[in-house]
Formats: structure tokens, sequence, C-alpha cells
């Protein structure tokens, strides 16, 4: 029994110098390929079949590198770069991602549905912006000379009478969205919802607060 013990941690060791050996010889080659490539280019660039200026040698970058890596103000001008790449990607992914959750809202009306179908099909989930859109235009996008609806004392227009002097530029430039489309006004309708519920058109409230869709919203918040 006392022998079979020892044998035990023997072979353990074995195994651990084993990996050891193993990731040391790893290294090391990584390291020799690292050098010979190296001597290799120094080799090549020595030759002078590109002009220095536009290849300069091997040698005399890596002294450039050191010397930059020594630079505090180099090394300063790095990290304010690399501190804008992380701030714009930021950036760029929370608004790509904003985008494409409202681009997503902006389904296709098929050519067979009426406006207030489509209105309807849209807003299944929120029946109340089904009311909204009635009493704000009648489900009415367009007028009979084909132009977007627009109110006359307002710069409000479309089915949910949005007020693009207010929201147009927003809905453009940050979410890729027309609100003089059908599909541009709902889904910006949905985002307003969505952020603010019922309060961007409390101007017509007297005309769908007592529906049957408002009351029931109220009784659910």
């Amino acid at each position: 029994m006392m022998q079979a013990s020892s044998v035990a941690p023997a072979a353990s060791s074995l195994v651990a110098d084993a990996r050891v050996t193993g990731s040391t010889s790893s290294a090391a080659r990584i390291v020799a390929g690292i050098v010979g490539f190296f001597l290799v280019l120094e080799f090549i660039t020595r030759l002078e079949l590109v002009p220095p200026v536009y290849l300069p040698r091997a040698s005399t970058v890596l002294l450039r590198i050191v010397e930059l890596l020594q630079d505090p103000q180099f090394l300063r001008h790095v990290g304010a770069t690399l501190y804008a790449w992380c701030i714009a990607l930021a950036l760029a992914t929370a608004l790509g991602g904003s985008s494409a959750q409202v681009t997503a809202m902006q389904q296709p009306m098929p050519q067979s549905q009426s406006v207030q179908e489509y209105v309807e099909t849209y807003f299944a989930d929120e029946p109340v912006m089904i009311e909204i859109a009635s009493c704000e235009s009648h489900f009415t996008q367009f007028g009979k000379d084909g132009q977007v609806v627009k109110n006359p004392n307002s710069s409000a227009v479309g089915v949910f009478q949005i007020m693009s002097s207010i929201h147009s530029t927003f809905a453009d430039h940050k979410l890729g969205l027309d609100i003089y489309t059908i599909q541009g006004n709902l889904a910006y309708a949905k985002y307003l919802y969505d952020q603010s519920g019922t309060a961007p058109w409390n101007a017509s409230k007297s005309c769908w607060g007592k529906t049957k869709a408002a009351q029931t919203l109220a009784l659910n918040k």
C-alpha cells in the first residue's frame, strides 16, 4: 500500500512537469518564429528593393516604436484615440439598436387594406391608439389631391397629426422615419406612445378620452 501511494504523487509530478515543459517549448517556438520573421524582414528591407522612404528597414521601425512607447505625449494621444473610439462604438451601438427597433415597427401596408384597417391591425395591442387616429384624422393620411393631410392651424400631419415642426427632424435623423408616409407616421406614433403614453394627443382627449379603450387603459394603470 505504501508503494502504491508513493507512485501516484510521482506520476502526477511527471504529468505536471510534462505540461510545464510543453508550455515552455510552445512559448520558445513562438518567440523563435517572431525573431525569425523579423530577421527575414530585416534582410529583405536591407536589399532596398523598394526605396526606404516607402519601406524602411525593420530595425528602424522597431526602434521608432520603442521610442514612441517611451513618449508620454504619444501615449496620451493613443489613449485619447482609443477612448474616442469606445465612445463612438457605444453611441453607434445604442443608436443602431434604437433605429433597428423602430424600423422594425414599420410594417408595410397591404394594398388591399384601407388606412383604417391598417391602423387597426398595427395597433391591435394598443386599441386606444386606434381611437386617437379616428379622432385626429378620421384615419386619413393623404387628401384627395394625393398630398399628406395637414392641420391648417399647425404643422400637424398624417393619421396621427404629428407636429412636424417638433418631431420631423428627430424622427428622420435619429430614427430613420418619415412621418409624411403612413408607415413612418404610424411607427413614430408608436414610438411616442411607448415613450409618453397618450400624452402627445391630449389636445384631442375630449374626443377619444371617453372611449372604452381609453377607460380600460386608465383602469389598468
